[in-house]
């Protein structure tokens, strides 16, 4: 038992070493500066010491930087980019990753704009725009309903479903026209004038199969796309509560709004497991309609 016991301890005091020691390099990686090496820092060799801490120092930095601006792309390239790795470089001292996927690294950074630039609301809407296209891609990947299917006798299963809405559907309020901002930049046109609005507008944020997709929607429709999404009802059930009211004067606008959701797949279709395909990876184009 002796014996084990004191391997036990050594373990024990390797752990706690080890922590100490990785504690105090990231100490010194998020510093503002390299001040000094830690102990456990070798002080010799060719990278070892200072010069290698330095080193280290800058490419974390670095890297951060590289996933900021291709999360960002647009946002730089509206911003400028000496401007946005100063607004980025803000972000990496404040916020430093906290998860191992790189990827979802940079959710915060819409906030430092609008921060920064609270008379600017085009700047955070297109990165909220920017992270919600790059973000739909972690949905859940389910089937949904088109007009194929509803060729058939499957509309009253449709009309009936519950939680009908597509997982990888969401809604985007903004109070600028970043959507059009986000357009030219990416068909290397003429940028608009940023123009802002007191009162917000929704941007429907989807994928359709492999590829993320988005335009503006009006705001009756985002209220029944909310509701149904909020109270997991069927859309049968909520044109029934509805109908008649101002919020669904007109069952044709259902009619038109159930048209385009069908083409753009933004109804998920229950399928039985036994039935489900295998599930394909999704690219990084990207569709956006006005």
């Amino acid at each position: 038992m002796v014996p084990a016991l004191h391997a036990w301890q050594a373990q024990a005091t390797h752990h706690a070493d080890l922590l100490q020691s990785q504690q105090q390099v990231a100490a010194q990686v998020l510093d503002d500066a390299v001040q000094g090496i830690p102990d456990c820092i070798v002080p010799d060799g060719i990278l070892a010491g200072e010069t290698g801490m330095a080193i280290y120092h800058h490419a974390y930095r670095a890297r951060l930087l590289e996933v900021l601006a291709d999360s960002y792309g647009k946002t730089e390239a509206y911003l400028g980019s000496e401007l946005f790795q100063q607004l980025a470089a803000r972000y990496i001292a404040a916020q430093p990753p906290r998860q191992r996927n790189l990827g979802r690294y940079g959710a915060g950074l819409a906030d430092v704009l609008a921060q920064a630039y609270p008379d600017n609301s085009e700047l955070a809407d297109l990165a909220r725009l920017e992270w919600a296209l790059r973000t739909v891609f972690d949905a859940a990947d389910q089937a949904s309903w088109d007009r194929q299917s509803m060729a058939g006798d499957d509309a009253e299963a449709c009309l009936g479903q519950p939680a009908i809405v597509h997982p990888t559907v969401s809604l985007l309020p903004v109070r600028s026209n970043a959507l059009a901002i986000w357009q030219a930049i990416d068909a290397d046109e003429d940028v608009p004038e940023a123009e802002r609005w007191p009162q917000p507008r929704q941007i429907l944020v989807w994928r359709k199969g492999l590829q993320p997709h988005f335009r503006s929607i009006a705001e009756a429709e985002a209220a029944f796309l909310v509701a149904l999404q909020q109270q997991g009802c069927s859309i049968a059930e909520l044109a029934d509560a509805w109908g008649g009211t101002p919020a669904l004067p007109d069952p044709a606008c259902l009619a038109a709004w159930l048209a385009s959701w069908w083409d753009d797949a933004l109804l998920s279709r229950t399928v039985p497991s036994d039935q489900a395909g295998v599930s394909a990876t999704p690219t990084a184009s990207l569709v956006g309609l006005a």
